[in-house]
């Protein structure tokens, strides 16, 4: 029977206990450095190699089913943004960028103001990057979230390729859902109706959806500042070396992937860079936050997380249409019937074009048509061939009876 994995809970990480110990598995990790880089390659990257399904025949219906998921939002905070000089920085002095910077980033656990982002689920990570190029190019913010929520999906395949399409998202938007580093309790996310195996379902079991701690210090480890000893994956910056244009210092990958678009606006001087920075941040949110949710519904350890669905397969059928091939089919059968009556007709007789009467009987002068006019039949032709001496001789036209 096809199959698709779902996530109903999330208790995946390495390391110990105590909090600032832990880190995602290398799955969770591929999935979050993948996605967030997506937008800014040339090339397009592929889901996680290992297969969410299985489907025998290659085509599969797998109906509506309901999984844990993560969400994303970003919104452009650029009126935020206060100048003295060449530094700009963000009103609270949380995020400065210098005269010789171009990108500079953080990213924390803390909820967003909700004047910029409002209605945050269960928050994994709150992220944001300010930017400034040259010349007229003016200095832009951006703001982004990343949260626990509960997607419904409709999943075929066809062809051997999934396709899933939302069709309802659902968060936890209560005082008790709010999150933080330090909280002791795992967090749970109860939908009022979800979908398994294209049923709807309204019970507190099948509805409930779970993080636990540890996990999502794992996440919160790898993407946030001072949660983990060692540089976040989401902050850094980059800037010029002396006053030489040419040579950058940049002291992450996603500060060197952010500094791209506003560097390319700077040196076209075609545009805003709050546009383009904002641009690329909410479809980096966007496919981060689709290969995680990708990526934990792998590592779901209950392996009875699992949607079942139908298989199609391939088969021929033929419809004839009698009125069509009337007219040819007749003729056909009529053709065939008079073969069959020849040979029952001739059956026994010697065949004609294998005889030697043609060359008797054929040909012969006016003199002696009259006389050979009554054999009208082979039989008769043979009985008066075997009372006569014939002598064929050559003629301008052929052979004749001489």
């Amino acid at each position: 029977m096809p199959w698709i994995n779902v996530a109903q809970s999330y208790d995946s990480w390495y390391s110990g206990e105590n909090p600032g110990q832990q880190i995602p598995v290398a799955i969770v990790l591929t999935a979050m450095t993948t996605g967030f880089a997506e937008p800014f390659s040339d090339g397009s990257w592929s889901d996680n190699a290992r297969s969410l399904y299985y489907c025998n025949s290659g085509n599969c219906t797998f109906g509506a089913y309901s999984t844990l998921s993560i969400c994303s939002r970003c919104a452009d905070s650029s009126s935020d943004i206060v100048t003295n000089g060449d530094v700009a920085a963000l009103s609270d002095g949380s995020l400065v960028l210098g005269a010789s910077a171009i990108v500079n980033m953080t990213s924390d656990t803390l909820y967003p103001d909700a004047k910029i982002l409002s209605n945050v689920g269960p928050l994994i990570v709150r992220y944001r990057a300010i930017a400034w190029g040259w010349g007229n190019v003016a200095p832009a913010a951006t703001e982004c979230v990343a949260y626990w929520c509960v997607q419904s999906v409709n999943g075929t395949v066809t062809n051997g390729v999934l396709n899933e399409t939302v069709f309802e998202t659902s968060t936890n938007l209560s005082r008790s859902a709010r999150t933080s580093y330090e909280a002791a309790n795992d967090i749970v996310m109860t939908t009022s109706t979800c979908w398994q195996n294209n049923s709807r379902f309204s019970d507190l079991d099948t509805c409930s959806f779970h993080v636990s701690t540890s996990a999502q210090r794992g996440l919160q480890n790898f993407l946030t500042v001072g949660a983990f000893e060692g540089p976040a994956f989401l902050s850094g910056y980059q800037e010029k070396i002396g006053n030489d244009s040419s040579r950058w210092r940049t002291t992450s990958s996603a500060a060197q992937m952010l500094g791209q678009p506003c560097t390319y606006v700077t040196a076209q001087n075609s545009g805003r860079c709050n546009d383009a920075m904002y641009a690329g941040l909410a479809e980096a949110f966007q496919t981060m936050s689709a290969y995680l949710s990708h990526a934990i519904r792998l590592v779901a350890r209950e392996g009875t997380q699992l949607s079942f669905g139908e298989s199609w397969f391939s088969d021929f059928r033929f419809c004839i249409r009698w009125l069509w091939i009337l007219y040819t089919a007749t003729v056909v059968l009529l053709a065939l019937a008079f073969v069959v009556s020849t040979i029952v007709v001739n059956h026994g007789q010697k065949r004609w074009k294998g005889s030697i009467l043609p060359a008797i009987f054929h040909g012969i002068r006016d003199l002696d048509e009259q006389e050979y006019q009554r054999l009208a039949d082979p039989p008769a032709m043979r009985q008066e061939a075997d009372q006569m001496m014939v002598t064929l001789a050559e003629w301008r036209s052929g052979f004749h009876r001489a």
